[in-house]
């Protein structure tokens, strides 16, 4: 671990800057619903920030993981171990970059009467599995495979025109984050005639978890069950790795949940995504020098000017 801040705000309350072993444990006793928050901790990619909430000897009462989804655009994953931690681990959220909090209700729901900046909240059903010995169906649906570096273009296009909570981050943004969970081997997508109209992503993966965590089928291949064919390749992926599958339901999917989910462990919860109001952060400190330099300027100005005048005066 590095080198941590950490600051007292007072009632015996502490706000930790980075990550902690106390965090990481804390995290990973509460899998799969913090599996969110483990991964964002040992994620290698992208930009992200580790806030946490402890009283004086360290114990993590709340957390939130910032992560850097595209251009301006945050996520912001919370760990919520006491109650008694949501108004302030909601205000740290507030003056964060986040555009969207997103993470299973337990973590979730304890904010939303504190967050000033919440606008609309979407809910879907999020399952565990039951066991790492859980297996895949032994007739996966041909449609479906293992992305490849060559599809990286593809499933760009494809998660920048249909991303949720209203805020899409940009193709661009997508590229760079695909590139590698291609090579990490957690996509997949869905082919049909040699083009690929669907893509499904374990985009957040832990020391035990894998997160699917998009998923996206061009609107005029719905309702074929292509979501469910890659579900259940991604599934046999993750389990190759030694890893336990947890993921969501996507809203605009059909899918049955309770016939469907069975295969794949247990429904246990809701995945919940708060989306935020953007955040007016304070001026940059170059922008408050230039605007002292020109009020100081004007104000000398004018004083010598009033100096001027009265000196005229004085001749009279």
């Amino acid at each position: 671990m590095t080198v941590r801040v950490r600051v007292p705000t007072g009632h015996g309350r502490w706000i930790g800057l980075g990550p902690s072993a106390a965090l990481v444990a804390a995290a990973a006793a509460q899998e799969p619903g913090s599996t969110l928050v483990a991964a964002g901790l040992r994620a290698s990619l992208g930009r992200r920030y580790v806030l946490t909430v402890e009283d004086r000897p360290g114990t993590v009462l709340g957390a939130v993981v910032l992560h850097r989804v595209g251009m301006a655009q945050w996520d912001a994953h919370p760990l919520v171990v006491d109650d008694r931690c949501a108004s302030q681990l909601g205000g740290l959220i507030d003056r964060s970059p986040a555009s969207a909090v997103i993470g299973i209700g337990p973590h979730v729901a304890p904010l939303v009467d504190v967050l000033d900046r919440s606008t609309t909240i979407g809910r879907s059903a999020f399952f565990g599995s039951a066991d790492l010995n859980a297996t895949p169906p032994a007739d996966l649906d041909p449609r479906s495979r293992a992305a490849t570096q060559a599809d990286v273009a593809a499933l760009a296009e494809l998660f920048a025109g249909s991303y949720r909570f209203t805020r899409p981050p940009d193709a661009a943004s997508w590229r760079r984050s695909l590139r590698q969970v291609v090579a990490d081997g957690f996509a997949v997508v869905a082919e049909v005639d040699g083009e690929v109209v669907g893509g499904l992503l374990c985009g957040m993966v832990s020391d035990a978890w894998g997160f699917g965590s998009d998923t996206v089928v061009l609107e005029s291949h719905r309702g074929q069950g292509l979501s469910w064919a890659m579900t259940n390749r991604m599934f046999a992926l993750v389990t190759a790795q030694g890893l336990m599958m947890c993921g969501a339901q996507v809203d605009e999917n059909p899918m049955d949940v309770d016939r469907h989910f069975v295969d794949h462990g247990a429904l246990s919860g809701e995945l919940w995504g708060v989306a935020l109001e953007p955040h007016l952060a304070w001026p940059s400190v170059r922008w408050r020098r230039r605007q002292a330099r020109r009020i100081r300027r004007r104000a000398g100005s004018v004083g010598a000017a009033a100096a001027g005048q009265l000196a005229r005066l004085r001749d009279r």
